[in-house]
C-alpha cells in the first residue's frame, strides 16, 4: 500500500508558481512587492498581482510596464502604468501550461524578471484511470504469486 501512495504521489504534477506566492525584487533604489493570487496557478485561469513599489521602505509613486511573455509571444503588456500610491493590481490569464516570464519595467532602472511554470493537474478522470491500473497490477501480481506458491 505504501509503494501505491509514493506512486500516486510522484504521478501527480500538481507545480506551484512560487512556494510562498510572494516575491521581493530590486532595481537600483527600488524593491518591488510582488505578490499573486491564488497561489496556485493554471492554465486558463485568471490571476491577480499585486505590486507594491517601495524606496526607502516607503511606497512611491513609479511609471512602469508590466509584461508577461512566453516564448517571446507577449501574453499580457501594460504599458506606461502608474502607481500613484506606490501599488498596483495587474489580473492575467495564463493560456497554457509552461515557462512565462514576467517583466517590470521602470523608468531609468534595470528591468526586473521573474520566471513562473504554469502547470495543470491531472483531470480526475486521468487519476481514476492510474488508481485502476495499479490496482489492476497489484491483483495480478498477488495472483500470480498465488499460483506460484
Amino acid at each position: 500500500m505504501k509503494s501505491i501512495l509514493s506512486f500516486l504521489i510522484i504521478l501527480n504534477p500538481i507545480v506551484y508558481a512560487q512556494v510562498s506566492g510572494a516575491l521581493v525584487l530590486t532595481s537600483n533604489d527600488i524593491s518591488v512587492n510582488i505578490e499573486w493570487d491564488p497561489l496556485e496557478i493554471k492554465p486558463n485561469q485568471l490571476i491577480t498581482f499585486k505590486l507594491e513599489f517601495v524606496k526607502d521602505g516607503i511606497p512611491t509613486p513609479i511609471h512602469y510596464d508590466f509584461i508577461v511573455e512566453k516564448d517571446g509571444m507577449i501574453i499580457k503588456e501594460v504599458k506606461d502604468s502608474f502607481a500613484s500610491n506606490g501599488n498596483a493590481k495587474h489580473i492575467v490569464e495564463f493560456p497554457s501550461s509552461g515557462s512565462f516570464k514576467v517583466m517590470i519595467k521602470m523608468q531609468d532602472r534595470d528591468p526586473l524578471t521573474f520566471e513562473l511554470k504554469v502547470t495543470p493537474e491531472f483531470p480526475l478522470g486521468s487519476m481514476i484511470v492510474i488508481v485502476t491500473l495499479v490496482a489492476i497490477t497489484i491483483a495480478l501480481a498477488r495472483t500470480i504469486n498465488i499460483k506460484h506458491n
